[in-house]
């Protein structure tokens, strides 16, 4: 595998820009007795479609390369969660850690 330049600016302009946000972010919930195949059916379909959006997207790699350093989840450049996991493991990428977020509530 060809090593991947680290990004660390999240890549604007792509080909998913204006579509459903939810089918970057498949989930199959299985809290839901009966509904689990129909579910997984759908985010199957999410899936595929979202991967064929990013093969023709002209920043799949940047968004790729993004990813792995900065997305645990989703579909980014065209991985999955999991495909981005072994990526990084045959690449020997750790990925950076996010700075936390501190919210002051009124007390």
């Amino acid at each position: 595998m060809t090593p991947i330049r680290r990004i660390d600016e999240l890549p604007r302009g792509g080909a998913c820009v204006g579509k459903n946000p939810e089918m970057w972010f498949p989930l199959a919930d299985k809290t839901e007795p009966g509904q689990f195949s129909k579910k997984y059916r759908q985010a199957k379909a999410d899936t595929e479609t979202a991967k064929k959006i990013c093969s023709e997207c002209a920043i799949r790699i940047e968004c790729l390369s993004y990813a792995l350093y900065h997305e645990m989840f989703g579909i980014w450049g065209g991985a999955t969660e999991r495909e981005r996991h072994k990526m990084r493991k045959q690449l020997n990428i750790i990925p950076v850690p996010r700075v936390p977020v501190n919210i002051l509530l009124p007390q």
